[in-house]
């Protein structure tokens, strides 16, 4: 396929599959992957999010689009929302979709009709915003030596930006999970933070060593 894989969302049957030149579908039904279907797309994207038969995709300079995926053979566009900006990762809430825009922050898009989504939310942090994981009513933002970004969404129409984590290293990646967080971190490995508390703090890291 042309173009190198960026992000890939899984079903029980199919790997959705983002390319610079478009969306990769592969049939995992066998232990031999096959191409389903091959979309090509005008605009790169660097996220998707698959949920309920729906493909929510953030290509530049388009801001969200969403395919309907039931044929995973034959996916078809059902609604998009133009919008200038960057691209990255894309998470989805109930009714919300959060897109790292790489040259403002986050941005959030109303998906409760998919066939018209709306971009109702906005929280500035500044380019380069890599990953993100949602956790209830916390979005958490992994910037490129930026640290981590923990943003209020109780109301998404009106995000707020809660904290800002220093963490050494180029945070690339945010996992939540019970009371912890795991960052990747570039060469300084994976680095490990407790929320348990009134603040969040670094309890454990697990560097590369790459003279080993």
């Amino acid at each position: 396929y042309p173009g190198a894989l960026t992000d890939a969302a899984l079903t029980d049957t199919h790997a959705f599959c983002i390319t610079y030149s478009g969306l990769l579908v592969l049939d995992i039904t066998t232990a031999t992957p096959t191409v389903a279907c091959f979309l090509p797309m005008p605009d790169d994207a660097e996220g998707i999010a698959v949920r309920d038969d729906l493909a929510y995709l953030a290509p530049e300079d388009v801001g969200l689009r969403i395919l309907d995926i039931s044929d995973p053979a034959a996916p078809q566009e059902v609604g998009t929302c133009p919008l200038p900006g960057g691209h990255g990762d894309v998470v989805l809430g109930p009714h919300h979709a959060y897109v790292a825009d790489s040259y403002l922050g986050v941005r959030v898009f109303d998906i409760s009709d998919p066939t018209a989504p709306a971009a109702v939310g906005l929280v500035t942090i500044g380019p380069r915003i890599l990953d993100l994981e949602l956790d209830g009513q916390t979005l958490y933002a992994a910037g490129d030596g930026l640290g981590l970004h923990v943003i209020d969404v109780s109301d998404p129409t009106h995000p707020v930006h809660a904290d800002m984590i220093d963490v050494l290293g180029n945070i690339c990646g945010v996992k939540a999970r019970d009371d912890y967080l795991y960052l990747a971190a570039g060469r300084r490995g994976l680095r490990i933070l407790s929320r348990a508390g009134e603040e969040i703090v670094e309890v454990g890291d697990a560097p590369l060593d790459f003279d080993a």
